[in-house]
């Protein structure tokens, strides 16, 4: 699994190892893009965007610096003057988001968007834009043991945490997305003998190590005070024990 992941290079240039996407963030929700995104920068990814509401902008990007945060969402309880009419209002979400498109290499939607019904509108519209070009994640709600592609299953047997905190969900998702894109590249300029599918899946797989990985060695340090960051802070030293990962094929 290890051969399919890219090595640093000194002649790399920024943005070769992903130039991620998170679509979410709310009003009430603003730390779940954070984690995805952060979590990406810390497993190997060159640059991080967070696309969100107006609302949650201001507090996302004053978690970290590292992460360029775009306020393109217009969500229905958010007051704005300079529109006629609801449609104006989401087809300008739609124009922003749109432009953006060609610049990311993959994207993860979902993480603490909500449930408000013109997010809903704006995010089928991109997701018909994107789908056809770029490696898409849907935020799911927490880590999944088994990953399967219909054709070939993957039994996840690496130890996580015993603590079960908010967040992790978040932060395996935001991997998901920065390794099934670094598994398709490397399968296409490695000619790895692969179908498109199967590399995919192991990108998945290799999400779901490295996060269990960092739960299981931030539970050996912070035990039963394990949050979230404790457990981003230990993403970049899971890779060098990539081939000690517990997996049933």
């Amino acid at each position: 699994m290890k051969t399919i992941f890219p090595k640093i290079l000194f002649n790399s240039y920024k943005g070769q190892n992903g130039r991620m996407c998170i679509i979410g963030g709310s009003l009430d929700y603003t730390s779940a893009p954070f984690y995805s995104a952060i979590s990406q920068l810390k497993g190997g990814a060159d640059l991080a965007h967070i696309i969100c509401t107006k609302q949650a902008a201001i507090p996302i990007k004053s978690y970290s610096p590292e992460i360029i945060v775009h306020p393109y969402i217009n969500a229905l309880n958010e007051q704005d003057n300079k529109y006629y009419d609801e449609q104006q209002k989401i087809g300008d979400s739609l124009n922003k988001i749109t432009d953006w498109v060609s610049a990311f290499t993959s994207f993860v939607i979902g993480p603490g968007l909500g449930r408000d019904v013109w997010i809903q509108e704006i995010l089928g519209e991109v997701f018909e834009t994107i789908i056809k070009k770029q490696i898409i994640v849907l935020d799911a709600d927490g880590m999944i043991d088994v990953v399967t592609n219909g054709k070939k299953a993957y039994v996840l047997l690496e130890q996580s945490s015993f603590k079960r905190c908010g967040g992790i969900g978040d932060i395996l998702c935001g991997l998901t997305g920065l390794y099934c894109y670094l598994a398709f590249r490397q399968s296409i300029e490695k000619s790895v003998s692969l179908k498109q599918e199967d590399v995919i899946l192991l990108g998945c797989v290799y999400s779901g190590c490295i996060t269990r990985k960092a739960s299981q060695m931030a539970f050996a340090k912070y035990n039963f005070s394990l949050t979230a960051p404790n457990i981003i802070e230990f993403i970049g030293q899971c890779h060098v024990t990539v081939q000690d990962f517990h997996i049933l094929i």
